[in-house]
């Protein structure tokens, strides 16, 4: 259990897979480097790792949940039971799979599969994501060709490579997978299917090679054939290596062929090793010459220091001097947006005098000298450096911190910035993680404001017949044909609304650019393309821009009866490749709240004015200055206009747009979205006066609004009135669904 407990620091526990809180919280404690450490070997938020949907409870002594183990109300796929920890079982059926969603530490599962007797069973890998090592040591999965673990081995498996198809000689395999007691990854998906015997004829092994000096005893199987082979040397020879050796069911014989050399019968027995501290040593069998070898393991949490076997040899001696079993970390997984560099902990020395320790008594370190103190020091050729030199590759000793950072300035660094190795055998602090900077936009300026290219305005493009007039978007917007594909030869895209990136894979666009009106209903999702970095598409610099799917559209649920909801967002099925050009938009930072911002700035898709050399995705950015102002403003502007469309409401904002020079022409509009700099009050969070302006290329651009329809403009030399979507007013809902 717990060492005492420190500070008032709680650890919220979480469901993994929803997020939701679960109600337990663990206290903190003080480690051996006196620093606040959780109590991991408390029951608490562990217990919830294979967990799908949990249950809410309080952890008091009266809550049901906890008393009776029904943490979860849902399992990852491969898990049951109330606590999600059973595992395996016995699978009688022709063809199926078994997977395992995620998995903790110290996990063990058997399934014994079953066939009819007449066939056998062919299995393969389409997800292996375990621990890697090279003799699959730690977290593995492992096939015998039979119904349990005395059966021989067909195969053991671990890492991330997909190992060839696996095929049984009989009816009946047995899986067994174990997890030691560090990491855990994305765990694995094994399918399997019956195969014919009579279709595919089992391979016979050659016949095996001669012995020099020696000879083979045959072994047969029930129908005659061979199925493996015992060698003998003749006399005074003496045999070295495999003494069987078996025929494999993909047709050759296990092992190598061994030798016989002249030497003595009998060998000194080596002396019994000595017991391994925290770990223990069991022989190997069938090792090459006859000689006896063992292997060395360590319990959970230590790590083995040094060589793994080691041999008697002729002279009575053992091959290697024993290894030991210390405490270690594991290396932690990283993404490659994240630099780490690893800082070995300071060991003492006489050489290093500033590295000696501070006395507090009331003695000088010269009177404590003069006494005959000698002060205790750690040499640098110690055990100790010894024991970190020989660990197995990542794996780190105890004290050892790594420090990270993320790999660009365009991405934000979220977790510990330097994690610890404690005795306790893991890491310090939490994961490490760096995600894209949202409303990062250093090159703003405005005395280039019209062609500002903002790094997530998107273009989002509808899917259309040829023969389609009913559009309102063709009518207004752009009609261009894509040849890329052949299944869209006799369709066109039509570039609809502007969508702000607010994630890799979510782009947010006003509700009505992606509903079918008469239906009532979203759009099909491959229907909607979204284009991002278009706006850099130029003579000077041809970067290529984005093309990228979706996969699903989600509607503001209010929206068909109240259509001043007007948001919804796309999930896209291709991830947004992050780069100074292309970056998401910041959110406000809460829900609803004042917006007493004075000026915004409004980024449209303007198209060309000559249809006739129209090129795909030719449509160019345009960036304008809006003053906001009273919505009511805004109603009466339009009720004298006679437009009675428009739906004004608490969920919209209203701006004036400047009117433009009069020498050049009104050009085609798309709508577009607003944005403003992240400037807020300190009490409530809201956006404040004038400040935006100031300062407006070195802090973070939120997004304001979008604007709810299409138009051309045709008074654009006049001061018009927009109407937009107000985003604050929606953040909790677009938040939600940005996971």
């Amino acid at each position: 259990m717990c060492r005492p407990c420190c500070e008032y620091h709680l650890i919220q526990c979480r469901c993994p897979s929803t997020g939701s809180r679960v109600g337990y919280t663990v206290p903190c404690c003080r480690n051996a480097l006196d620093q606040c450490d959780p109590c991991i070997f408390h029951p608490g938020c562990s217990l919830f790792e294979n967990c799908k949907t949990c249950h809410n409870g309080t952890w008091k002594a009266n809550d049901d949940f906890f008393v009776n183990g029904k943490y979860c109300t849902e399992c990852r796929q491969g898990w049951s039971g109330g606590d999600c920890k059973t595992c395996g079982g016995i699978i009688q059926r022709a063809q199926g799979h078994i997977a395992l969603e995620s998995y903790p530490t110290n996990a063990r599962c058997e399934w014994t599969v079953q066939v009819p007797r007449s066939n056998s069973i062919e299995l393969g890998f389409s997800l292996l994501s375990l621990e890697s090592d090279h003799n699959c040591r730690y977290d593995y999965v492992e096939v015998r060709d039979g119904d349990d673990l005395s059966f021989p081995v067909i195969g053991r498996f671990c890492g991330d490579q997909l190992p060839p198809p696996i095929k049984s000689s009989g009816n009946v395999v047995h899986i067994l997978f174990t997890s030691d007691g560090y990491n855990n990854f994305d765990g694995f998906v094994l399918t399997f299917q019956e195969s014919s015997v009579s279709a595919s004829r089992k391979p016979v092994c050659a016949p095996p090679e001669t012995l020099v000096n020696g000879y083979f005893l045959p072994v047969y199987g029930l129908k005659g054939e061979l199925v493996s082979v015992n060698y003998r040397c003749h006399s005074p020879f003496v045999l070295t290596g495999s003494q069987e050796r078996t025929c494999l069911p993909t047709g050759i014989w296990s092992g190598t062929l061994p030798i016989c050399v002249k030497g003595h019968t009998s060998r000194v027995q080596c002396p019994r090793p000595p017991k391994l501290l925290n770990g223990y040593h069991r022989p190997v069998v069938d090792t090459a010459g006859g000689a006896e070898t063992i292997e060395f393991f360590c319990k959970n949490t230590y790590v083995l220091s040094g060589n793994h076997q080691s041999t008697c040899l002729s002279n009575g001696s053992w091959s290697i001097r024993p290894p030991k079993c210390v405490k270690a970390c594991r290396e932690p997984k990283v993404s490659e947006l994240v630099l780490q560099s690893v800082v070995k902990p300071h060991l003492l020395s006489r050489e290093s005098p500033n590295q000696r320790l501070r006395l507090t008594s009331r003695y000088s370190m010269h009177d404590l000298l003069s006494a005959g103190f000698i002060p205790l020091t750690l040499d640098r050729q110690s055990n100790v450096e010894r024991d970190m030199e020989e660990l197995p590759r990542g794996f780190h000793s105890v004290h050892t911190s790594i420090d990270y950072k993320c790999a660009s300035p365009i991405y934000r660094h979220t977790g510990s910035s330097r994690r610890t190795c404690l005795r306790t055998g893991r890491w310090s602090g939490r994961r490490v993680s760096c995600s894209p900077v949202c409303g990062k936009f250093d090159t703003f300026s405005h005395h280039n404001l019209s062609d500002t290219q903002w790094p997530w305005h998107a273009a989002i493009y509808i899917r259309s017949p040829p023969n389609h007039t009913a559009s309102t978007h063709r009518s207004r917007g752009m009609t261009v044909s894509d040849q890329q594909e052949a299944s869209e030869e006799s369709t066109f895209w039509y570039l609809a609304c502007s969508g702000a990136l607010l994630t890799q894979r979510r782009v947010l666009v006003a509700a009505q650019c992606v509903v079918d009106k008469d239906k009532q209903q979203p759009l099909h999702s491959a229907h909607v393309k979204v284009v991002i970095g278009m706006q850099h598409r130029t003579s000077k610099d041809p970067l290529k821009s984005h093309h990228l799917r979706v996969s699903d559209i989600l509607v503001h649920p209010n929206f068909y009866f109240a259509p001043d909801s007007n948001v919804a967002v796309l999930k896209l099925k291709d991830k947004a490749k992050i780069s100074e050009r292309v970056l998401p938009v910041c959110l406000p930072k809460m829900q609803g709240g004042e917006v007493t911002v004075q000026e915004s700035y409004t980024a449209r898709w303007i198209l060309p004015n000559n249809r006739r050399h129209l090129s795909r995705y030719s449509a160019s950015s345009q960036t304008k200055l809006v003053v906001l102002t009273d919505v009511a403003q805004c109603e009466r502007e339009f009720a004298q206009g006679g437009t009675h469309t428009t739906v004004i409401s608490d969920n919209t904002l209203c701006g004036i747009r400047k009117p433009s020079s009069p020498e050049s022409p009104c050009p085609s509009v798309i709508p577009g979205l607003t944005t403003v700099p992240a400037v807020f009050s300190s009490t409530n969070g809201v956006l404040s006066g004038h400040e935006e302006s100031q300062g407006a290329s070195s802090t973070g651009w939120q997004l304001l609004g979008l604007e709810t329809f299409n138009y051309e403009e045709k008074n654009c030399h006049q001061q018009t009135y927009t109407v937009q979507t107000r985003i604050g007013n929606f953040r909790n809902w677009i938040e939600k669904n940005m996971n």
